[in-house]
């Protein structure tokens, strides 16, 4: 039987590292230096538990200059931008059988069908 890996530091072991960081979010906002020093873990491993947090929606960050504060909860923005109606930008126009001045000066006049 294997027993899960524990940090020295922080004395919790790694399989509840995303649950910790979680509610360290939900106290407040911090940075992800600051989970570094409060879990005792790796930058990466933190890293890779605020991604999968985020990803969940349970966490977003604010990138401010160098520096990147995570806060707990889905991103503001994301709710707006869920009820936004999304208009395509290219229009479909009808055939009426006529070539642009330009298209013909180039490639002729347009050939009719004969059945």
């Amino acid at each position: 039987m294997t027993t899960p890996k524990t940090n020295r530091k922080s004395g919790f072991p790694a399989v509840h590292l995303l649950e910790e960081i979680a509610q360290l979010l939900a106290e407040g906002p911090r940075t992800s230096n600051e989970l570094v020093a409060i879990t005792g873990y790796t930058k990466v491993t933190c890293c890779t538990r605020l991604k999968q947090l985020e990803a969940s929606g349970q966490a977003y960050r604010v990138v401010a200059q160098a520096s990147v504060t995570w806060y707990a909860g889905r991103k503001p923005a994301a709710d707006t931008a869920a009820i936004i109606p999304r208009q395509p930008t290219v229009r479909d126009y009808p055939v009426i059988g006529r070539r642009d001045m330009l298209v013909q000066a180039f490639f002729g006049a347009p050939r009719e069908c004969r059945a």
